[in-house]
């Protein structure tokens, strides 16, 4: 685990280590693709990378998950995208758009599926976590979980209907997940420190989050500040 005596700090190493990587694929075959999560916590990290020297016109950017929300909606992660990472330099980026109006979700997905699939190897995947281990939108009790966290998934993309959260939803499996260069998990705050710990040795049903430690196919690099 990385710490930081701020959440500035973490921002500031992990945002160097993003565009490391990010210009390594450009470099090595022409293109770079960044998956990245929403909510508000990774705000001040899109603003660094918003502004880092990076040809951003061979970035392909994903979302680990979209709510199944017009692209204008509040809630969309799409949105939040637009807004704080595809600026500045960023702004000649790829985003891939997941929400399409006019067709069902279920329809939307199985679309998406084959798309994201065929993408090659992800060179930076930035996960988000919950208070209830959840990522991406791999939640606790829902019927795709297992599909969602099985390492021999055929399957890039997943319909979710969380239990507990507003909103339909479209998640990338961990099978898609992982097929990346680099894996990052920052974190703010000592009580998802204490959730983290626990999932690197809970039953990964009850802490999906747990999937991405208890595995071996791509290391997980924890930034974490109180």
């Amino acid at each position: 685990m990385n710490e930081f005596v701020d959440e500035a700090a973490l921002v500031l190493a992990l945002s160097t280590a993003i565009a490391t990587q990010l210009r390594a694929g450009i470099e090595t075959r022409g293109s770079a693709y960044l998956v990245v999560s929403g909510g508000r916590s990774p705000v001040p990290l899109f603003r660094a990378l918003s502004v880092a020297e990076i040809d951003f016109s061979k970035v392909t950017i994903l979302l680990a998950d979209e709510r199944w929300v017009p692209r204008d909606h509040a809630d969309s992660n799409a949105r939040l995208v637009a807004e704080h990472l595809c600026q500045d330099r960023a702004r000649a980026a790829t985003l891939l758009q997941y929400y399409r109006s006019g067709v069902t979700l279920e329809a939307q997905v199985q679309q998406l599926d084959p798309v994201v699939g065929q993408l090659p190897i992800f060179d930076a995947v930035v996960l988000g976590m919950g208070l209830d281990g959840h990522t991406a939108s791999l939640f606790p009790d829902t019927k795709a979980l297992t599909e969602g966290l099985n390492l021999a998934s055929p399957h890039s993309v997943l319909a979710v209907k969380p239990l507990s959260a507003p909103h339909a939803r479209l998640t990338l499996t961990a099978a898609r997940l992982l097929r990346t260069h680099s894996l990052y998990l920052p974190i703010i705050g000592h009580d998802k420190r204490r959730v983290l710990l626990a999932a690197a040795k809970a039953e990964i049903e009850r802490l999906p989050i747990g999937r991405f430690l208890q595995q071996s196919k791509a290391s997980l690099e924890v930034y974490w500040a109180a």
